[in-house]
């Protein structure tokens, strides 16, 4: 395993633009608020994270908005963690301090004109001995007990003939647990694997090789964080690992704060396995709802082809979890999960302010490919998606992702300007006729999922844009966009999923899902006597809203529907209500939507 510096490879528009804007100021905003601090170490080398702590003088409060975080004064993009409230302390942790020289002041973003801190000093001392290909600063993750693989390359002050060696000791201690091979001699670059025995933080030290058990000269020791990769099942009585299924398994960054949702917590919330969108409410008004990934058709009425998890431990950074495109570097290895090769690692992360803030996934291995066929080695995408508590856009965000992860979808939008178009198929043709070869079968249609979608908002009084109407949706002949604004790009419909995060992946992208599903084997519904209720905390709305059909490869279906979602039959839609319910999800929703499949 190596870790691989990130690109971007694809993005939620709206949510890149809620969270580019900076967010709400938090309780702490006097400068007697936070008092001054130290960073630990003080003296460091470049290209090296320090923790800084401050004493607190009568704030209590963190947003759940917004991170907030430490920073280098001047260079506003290193930026610690998220800070968390320990005591009477405020401790920002892992602050990458780049690469200038000098006396680094350090201010807090919760405080205004930059108020300095703390101070650290930083001089050029370099690796002399070894360089790592890794992420570009903060700190990388590994799982413990499984080989992890770090590449390196030669520092220019080694000589040519010398060979190197990795150090591995846990931090703050000087004992070497594991001293691996890593540079032969005349080798430029190489390789060095070792296994990280145990969870917890470690760090990685290039020693030149004197033909002893000493080094010649050692170089920096870096950090390494690892956690145990043992799946936790996310839904009680869910998980079925004897069975052909795709395993959803979240990781999380930013999430060892107790005030906060837990990451278990807040994964079954964005997922809405219940089969319902979350209802956001203010003041007793509702003002969004939240379409996770199983309220969506043709995702919803497939949960029994779905495993989920979580891991114990929390991370530094889980940007590194995705691959950048076109990268020659593997990022985290599925395998030690013991889950198989059908398994989607979502990265899910509070430290968005450092991690970076546009959520992203990898396509899978038959993205673009026209006639799928099932595989004995699969390779699922990975996703990388920040959080920001109680927005509804997050859980729609995690659908648009999985289009890409699960499904190969393109996006469909304008990518910020950029005049370089990323087509492929099913959802993104280089010229007409491309166009009409990928969906011209479709021509005019609407995905059903418009309608309820319509309703279910109109029931809930959120339907704003009424420009939104059914033509939006049909399948046709779009001009330009899929990633960028190039020459002769065309897609099915003005409005989706993979453009806009409408809720609606479309008659095009929905046959692909569709398709793709149908490569894991359709699940037996086994009829039950009993099933589990919603308490009432956890029903916003009980009015009687329509309900949909799934696809023809879904596991049930809750009575037939027209393209506009008009339901033939009736029933009642609970809308999960955000905050303290969300808890309660996970066996009682995915005994609601099992309820509503056999119904």
């Amino acid at each position: 395993m190596a870790i691989a510096i990130v690109v971007s490879a694809g993005v939620s528009p709206a949510l890149a633009q809620d969270l580019e804007v900076p967010g709400t100021t938090p309780e702490l905003d006097q400068p007697n608020e936070i008092g001054q601090g130290t960073c630990s170490p003080e003296s460091l080398a470049v290209d090296q994270v320090t923790t800084c702590t401050f004493p607190l003088i009568g704030a209590t409060e963190l947003p759940l908005l917004s991170p907030v975080t430490a920073y280098v004064v001047g260079q506003e993009n290193l930026r610690s963690g998220r800070c968390v409230i320990n005591g009477e302390r405020l401790v920002c942790p892992d602050l990458p301090v780049g690469y200038d020289r000098g006396r680094l002041s350090i201010a807090v973003d919760a405080l205004p004109d930059e108020v300095s801190l703390a101070e650290i000093a930083v001089d050029r001392t370099g690796d002399g001995v070894l360089g790592l290909v890794t992420v570009s600063m903060r700190v990388p993750p590994a799982f413990s007990g499984a080989p992890t693989t770090i590449q390196v390359f030669r520092a220019s002050s080694l000589s040519p003939n010398a060979t190197a060696d990795l150090l591995l000791r846990r931090e703050g201690d000087d004992t070497v647990v594991a001293r691996v091979p890593a540079l032969r001699s005349g080798e430029q670059y190489g390789f060095a694997e070792f296994v990280i025995p145990e969870p917890g933080r470690w760090t990685i030290t290039g020693c030149q090789n004197g033909g002893g058990e000493e080094c010649v000269k050692e170089g920096i020791r870096r950090p390494i964080h690892a956690i145990a990769p043992d799946p936790i099942p996310l839904v009680e009585g869910h998980n079925d690992v004897s069975a052909d299924r795709i395993n959803l398994v979240f990781v999380g960054s930013g999430f060892d704060d107790p005030t906060l949702p837990s990451l278990a917590d807040e994964a079954t919330r964005l997922l809405s396995l219940d089969g319902e969108p979350e209802a956001f409410s203010y003041d007793g008004a509702t003002y969004g709802l939240g379409w996770g990934p199983f309220s969506v058709d043709p995702i919803r009425g497939n949960i029994d082809r779905f495993n989920f998890w979580y891991l114990d431990g929390d991370l530094p950074v889980v940007a590194t979890l995705i691959t950048p495109p076109d990268s020659d570097v593997d990022t985290v290895s599925v395998g030690p999960l013991g889950l198989g090769p059908d398994v989607i690692l979502v990265g899910l992360t509070r430290n968005w302010s450092a991690d970076g803030s546009r959520a992203h996934a990898e396509l899978p291995s038959w993205a673009d490919e026209m006639n799928l066929e099932p595989s004995d080695t699969p390779s699922l995408g990975s996703i990388y998606l920040p959080v920001l508590d109680d927005d509804p856009a997050v859980a729609g965000t995690l659908t648009h992702e999985l289009g890409h992860a699960l499904f190969g979808l393109r996006d469909e939008y304008d990518l910020f300007g950029t005049n370089v178009a990323e087509p492929g198929y099913p959802n993104c043709a280089i010229g007409e006729a491309q166009a009409d070869t990928f969906w011209g079968d479709f021509r005019g249609q609407l995905d059903p999922m418009y309608g309820r979608w319509k309703k279910v908002s109109e029931a809930n009084g959120v339907w704003y844009e009424t420009d939104l109407t059914e033509d939006q949706f049909r399948v046709g002949m779009v001009e330009a966009h899929c990633g960028g604004d190039g020459i002769d790009t065309y897609r099915p419909t003005k409005r989706g999923l993979m453009n806009g995060e409408e809720p609606v992946f479309g008659t095009v992208n929905r046959h692909r899902a569709e398709q793709v599903l149908g490569l894991w084997p359709e699940p037996v519904v086994i009829p039950s006597t009993t099933t589990a209720a919603p308490t009432t905390s956890m029903v916003a709305t009980s009015t009687s809203l329509p309900t949909t059909t799934s696809s023809t490869v879904s596991g049930g279906a809750s009575g037939p529907v027209n393209e506009t979602g008009e339901s033939t039959g009736s029933g009642s839609v609970p809308l999960v209500v955000a905050g303290a319910a969300a808890v309660a999800l996970g066996a009682v929703a995915v005994a609601l939507m099992r309820a509503r499949a056999q119904s």
